[in-house]
């Protein structure tokens, strides 16, 4: 491994999420809505949600390809393995059905998840800047690592692998 490798996947990570900030409201807003959705309605819209998890990691793979002035295109192809094959891991479970999304109440400690669901899903670009905008401008939509504290957060409460 080259001792430039951390400097490109910067460079990478940083230029690969520039087109789509225009796009990043709306990608707020249906995560929100999806979210609404499955805890209102569970294993009717179960399935849809599933399906939005994997597109939401398909399209997170290719967010480690970019073109920038220093390197031209850039892409890491280990995140792009790994993040297309989860997306793929839950394409499986959209065929198979496995997962049902039943809310059940919970004792209140087991709720300490959500602060921090609530944190990545705000994602504020500067230490204690929690600026309001962010819920709906933040690259949490299409940033691994905070894309999956968020739907970690749903699973730790709503589903259960015991279907039939």
């Amino acid at each position: 491994m080259d001792e430039r490798s951390g400097e490109v996947v910067a460079e990478v990570l940083t230029h690969s999420l520039k087109p789509y900030k225009p796009f990043m409201p709306f990608l707020h807003i249906i995560i929100i809505l999806f979210i609404a959705a499955v805890l209102v309605y569970g294993n009717k819209f179960g399935e849809i949600f599933t399906a939005l998890v994997d597109v939401n990691y398909l399209l997170i793979a290719f967010q480690n390809i970019a073109v920038t002035e220093r390197y031209r295109v850039g892409v890491i192809p280990v995140n792009i393995i790994w993040f297309s094959l989860i997306g793929l891991l839950w394409l499986w479970d959209v065929k198979i059905g496995k997962t049902e999304y039943i809310f059940q109440r919970q004792p209140l400690w087991r709720y300490w998840v959500v602060p921090l669901a609530v944190l990545a899903f705000w994602s504020p670009d500067r230490p204690w800047d929690f600026n309001p905008i962010y819920l709906l401008t933040s690259d949490s939509p299409l940033a691994f690592c905070l894309a999956t504290p968020i739907y970690l957060s749903i699973f730790y409460f709503l589903s259960s692998l015991s279907k039939g």
